[in-house]
């Protein structure tokens, strides 16, 4: 996988869909909607990077917090800067944590994470901080 890296986002008329796909490395300028097949002009530039988060109405975003996901193409350090694409959806009803980091240029897996949420323990702010 070679070219540009990111999203674009459509509005599609015909199915008043907003669409959002990575960027085709054959027609870089143009969104396809996976409705109708409609060949679609953004309305932003690239992004690289998508966040959402779900809550259940009524409730607190902290106790509601239904699901989060991000979706991100960034360089890695590891691999001398090269880009990889990384995906992260946390479900709380379903219980599930998954994360997959992938690199754009082989296609290689570099990091793949599919487990119990409640298993998901020890990462990032869940971390215990040393002693000094």
């Amino acid at each position: 996988m070679s070219g540009p890296f990111g999203f674009l986002i459509a509005k599609c008329e015909p199915c008043d869909a907003l669409v959002c796909d990575e960027i085709n490395p054959r027609d870089p300028e143009h969104v396809i909607c996976k409705g109708c097949g409609a060949k679609l002009t953004p309305f932003a530039g690239p992004a690289t990077r998508l966040d959402g988060k779900m809550w259940k109405s009524g409730m607190s975003q902290t106790k509601g917090l239904l699901m989060k996901s991000r979706l991100a193409f960034e360089p890695q350090q590891s691999h001398g800067g090269t880009v990889a694409r990384h995906e992260r959806f946390i479900q709380r009803g379903a219980d599930r944590y998954f994360e997959k980091v992938t690199m754009c240029d082989t296609g290689e897996v570099i990091h793949l994470c599919d487990q119990p949420l409640r298993e998901h323990k020890g990462h990032g702010s869940d971390k215990k901080t040393p002693r000094r």
